[in-house]
């Protein structure tokens, strides 16, 4: 197949205390774009992602509300890692997305990437 094959996968799986990490392989980007949470003690537990090192959700979660569903466009670059972490039993946690293969070879942004404006997009025909 050429180009970019695409792979919808589950990055990781918390089922107990403590953290689990996913590193992308060598020659991929990844794409998370589902994380999902359910918590069954009863009681507040806290968790988080974080996508190549940065926080990106973070919740506490009321023992009374049982499962939620987050949606999102994180990049994590090949050698980076995606982690699950959370702070008590009985708050299971997973994250989705994609696996790219990455014909670039690239394990991090553009140099100059960051806060760069995007070119203005043409507007509709006249």
């Amino acid at each position: 197949m050429a180009g970019w094959p695409v792979y919808s996968e589950r990055f990781v799986k918390l089922a107990a205390q403590g953290s689990v990490a996913y590193t992308v392989p060598a020659g991929h980007r990844a794409v998370v774009t589902c994380i999902t949470a359910a918590n069954w003690s009863g009681t507040t537990r806290g968790g988080q992602v974080l996508a190549g090192g940065a926080t990106v959700w973070r919740v506490s979660m009321p023992g009374t509300l049982l499962s939620l569903v987050e949606e999102m466009r994180v990049v994590v670059y090949a050698g980076e890692q995606v982690v699950a972490a959370n702070d008590g039993a009985d708050l299971y946690v997973t994250v989705s997305g994609y696996l790219f293969q990455d014909v670039t070879g690239r394990s991090a942004p553009p140099p100059g990437a960051a806060g760069k404006p995007l070119p203005e997009l043409p507007g509709p025909p006249e």
